[in-house]
């Protein structure tokens, strides 16, 4: 480095101007301003300055205050060197855009039947204005008192929880926004959530990330669709994957049927209420008769419930109702179908209350209304066993679509609606009706099954005794269209399984079978679109030897002499279609079989065709 010199000291020579000091860089200035003497007067001799040096010397306040400076400098510097090095890492916020978490797809019949359900984890997306106000605000008051103020962190919050996991000695309170909360369940990669070691950096990266989301979803509308993330995507324990789940697992509701006035984006946040009914007209009352007041929708969901859920985020599946409760009973003792009752001092209830109270405070819940809920008694409903409908014909349509998108993986996880031809209330009940006759052959008296089918179809249903029928299958078709209205792939798909009689295998999607009579047509067809033949050709029908030790015969064992292809196909001949075979080529009728959509045994003769 250059230097000058002057009057005894030196300096740092002029040197040209380059880019601004950095923060420790500052430091160092600063530090060097309060610790170097300035040059004596000029004129005077530097020992005539010795009294004047020795008291500058000394000045320990000064000096202090510039160790200290260096040491904020370097703090700064290093704050900056790490919030560097953690920026280049972190995934862009706006990949929410494209938020799309894992949805079941939905098997809908034709007639709108809901016929099941493929699903990895049980999720339904729904949009902010379908959701009930007072869930938003027992989610609020359960999670983040000052989320609609907070810019996504909250640093009143970080520094309360500070000091009271410092009195109480461990953790016993947390500091994260419900933004915070959402980075880490949908950005932060899952190798730094599961490092106990990198927990300093996990919680640093998500402060960071959720600044950047209230940077790139401002306003009261940005924490509206914020807010939708996260109801959709927390996990409420049980299986309940996001909001509409949890409701339909804890308390059998859709909220998305709730007939109402759907949640206004534009309102100000803050006190709400309930979303108001549609007004049903009613007939005025008689004089003097008090007012009816209309009975609440099912499907609504109230401010006990939702602050039940709303507490089951801090520990979704430790604090699962349904491992608290008992079997509900009646005022009488008698036990309610289907629903359980949660003990007032279990956790779950505890923490619900907890929750009210944040309500109170917030101004969601009036206080009368608080302490009524109080005095009630905690429901669930007991956890239903999906059951699906047309079973047979659902899986059926599974591996169709599985092949037609080349994936399983997209049914389970992609969110499809996948409508069908099928006719449940009419064609469907009806085939798997009579299709479990033969379930029933041996495990009825005829009686039971009198009483059951009728005793108009005692007659056709006897004479099915004693023939070791022991399964049997049904599909209908509309002729016109091919479309599949019904499909019974067995007897029973949730009867007893025994040696002759396996329920849900599908005999007719997934059983090779002989195709028999069926079969002709195509064969015929394949000549005809050929060339090979026409409806004209001449065959004979005599008993001829195929291949060597093989004969053909026809069902009644007659032989008919010359025949046409058009009467051979009529009355089902098996000697001239066989020979159309020949005549034709194997190869091309099993391309024009396969074509149609047929698929073979892959154990059979690859030459055979029929």
């Amino acid at each position: 480095m250059a230097v000058s010199r002057s009057i005894g000291r030196w300096y740092p020579a002029p040197s040209p101007p380059g880019p601004p000091p950095g923060a420790f860089e500052v430091a160092l200035l600063e530090f060097a301003a309060v610790t170097s003497s300035p040059p004596p007067p000029a004129g005077q001799p530097p020992a005539q300055a010795g009294a004047a040096s020795r008291k500058r010397i000394q000045p320990l306040p000064a000096m202090i205050f510039a160790v200290f400076g260096v040491l904020a400098g370097g703090m700064v510097l290093a704050a900056v060197l790490l919030y560097s090095s953690y920026a280049s890492s972190l995934p862009d916020v706006t990949v929410l855009e494209a938020y799309a978490p894992d949805e079941g797809s939905d098997v809908i019949s034709a007639d709108g039947l809901e016929l099941a359900t493929f699903a990895e984890t049980n999720r339904r997306v729904v949009d902010y204005e379908q959701i009930p106000t007072v869930i938003v605000d027992a989610t609020v008051a359960a999670e983040d008192h000052t989320y609609w103020e907070n810019p996504c962190v909250d640093p009143r919050a970080i520094v309360r929880a500070m000091l009271q996991n410092v009195s109480a000695g461990e953790v016993v309170s947390g500091a994260s926004t419900i933004c915070q909360q959402l980075v880490r369940s949908v950005l932060l990669p899952p190798d730094l959530m599961a490092d106990p070691g990198r927990q300093l950096e996990r919680k640093i990266k998500e402060a960071m990330l959720a600044l950047e989301l209230d940077a790139a979803y401002p306003g009261l509308e940005g924490k509206e669709q914020i807010m939708e993330f996260f109801l959709n995507e927390m996990y409420y324990g049980n299986n309940g994957y996001g909001i509409w789940a949890a409701v339909d697992r804890y308390f059998g509701k859709d909220f998305l049927l709730v007939v109402g006035t759907p949640t206004d984006p534009g309102a100000s946040p803050g006190p709400s209420v309930a979303p108001t009914p549609t007004p049903v007209p009613t007939p005025a009352p008689s004089p003097g008769a008090s007012p009816v007041p209309e009975p609440p929708d099912p499907n609504a969901v109230t401010p006990a419930e939702a602050a039940l859920l709303a507490g089951l985020l801090r520990a979704p599946s430790e604090l699962d109702p349904t491992q608290y409760a008992i079997p509900a009973t009646d005022d009488a003792g008698q036990p309610i179908a289907n629903l359980l009752e949660v003990p007032a001092d279990a956790q779950p209830v505890l923490i619900r209350n907890d929750v009210l109270n944040d309500m109170v405070e917030l101004e969601y819940l009036d206080e009368l209304d608080h302490n009524a809920i109080l005095d009630e008694p905690v429901y669930v409903i007991v956890p239903a066993v999906p059951r699906i409908l047309a079973p047979h014909f659902v899986y059926a349509t599974r591996r169709e679509v599985a092949e037609l998108l080349g994936s399983e993986d997209i049914i389970d996880r992609g969110g499809l609606t996948i409508e069908t031809t099928l006719q449940y209330e009419g064609y469907q009940v009806s085939a798997e009706k009579w299709a479990q006759v033969v379930y029933d052959l041996d495990r009825l008296t005829d009686e039971e099954l009198a009483a059951r089918y009728g005793a108009n179809a005692m007659n056709w249903i006897n004479q099915l005794q004693g023939r070791n029928i022991g399964n049997d299958a049904i599909v209908s078709l509309n002729y016109r269209t091919g479309a599949v209205v019904a499909y019974v792939g067995s007897a029973n798909f949730y009867g007893e399984v025994t040696p002759i009689h396996q329920p849900q295998y599908d005999v007719v999607g997934q059983a090779f079978r002989q195709s028999g009579s069926a079969f002709k047509p195509i064969t015929y067809a394949t000549g005809f679109e050929t060339g090979a033949i026409t409806p004209a050709t001449m065959f004979m029908d005599v008993e001829t030897e195929i291949v060597p030790g093989y004969e053909v015969h026809d069902a009644d064992n007659r032989e008919r002499g010359p025949v046409r292809a058009r009467d051979a196909l009529k009355y089902s001949l098996n000697i001239p279609v066989t020979k159309a075979q020949q005549l034709i080529g194997t190869e091309q009728v099993v391309d024009q079989a396969e074509r149609l959509g047929l698929e073979w045994d892959p154990n059979q003769d690859p030459h055979v065709a029929s």
